[in-house]
This record gives structure tokens, sequence and C-alpha cells, in this order.
């Protein structure tokens, strides 16, 4: 389980920014222990069916260095 709470910094849709002006997101980990992953809430709209989406988070937290995951991993 993470002990700092990720934080999602964008979305990339077909390898476009998704959002422009994408606010970010703190990850919900209350589940992890359970289900194994932590959820974000996107409250700009829902995310449309894509054949691939990128997130770039920190895993850290606000200020930890950004990684990226890709839907097809």
């Amino acid at each position: 389980m993470p002990t700092v709470k990720p934080v999602l910094t964008q979305i990339y849709y077909n390898g476009a920014v998704l959002y422009t002006n994408f606010l970010p997101v703190t990850g919900d980990n209350t589940t992890f222990a359970s289900y194994g992953y932590v959820s974000f809430c996107l409250l700009q709209s829902n995310i449309p069916p894509a054949i691939k989406l990128d997130l770039t988070y920190n895993p850290g937290g606000t200020g930890q260095p950004a990684d990226q995951i890709s839907g097809t991993e």
C-alpha cells in the first residue's frame, strides 16, 4: 500500500492531452488493502472510451518525481 497518496496530474487520450485545464486529483487508497488499487474521482468529466490512455502521476504525492502508466501495461 502506498504510504503517501499518489496524485494524478494529467490524462492523455490517444496521445493528446485530454483536459487542457486538468486539476491534480489525489488518489483514494482506503480500499487498497481489500482490492489492490488506488481510485481517482475525476470532477471534470468522465473519460471517453479509448483504445489507449496514458496517465501521469506523482506516486509520492505533490512535489515528488512524476511517473507514467499506460492503458496497455
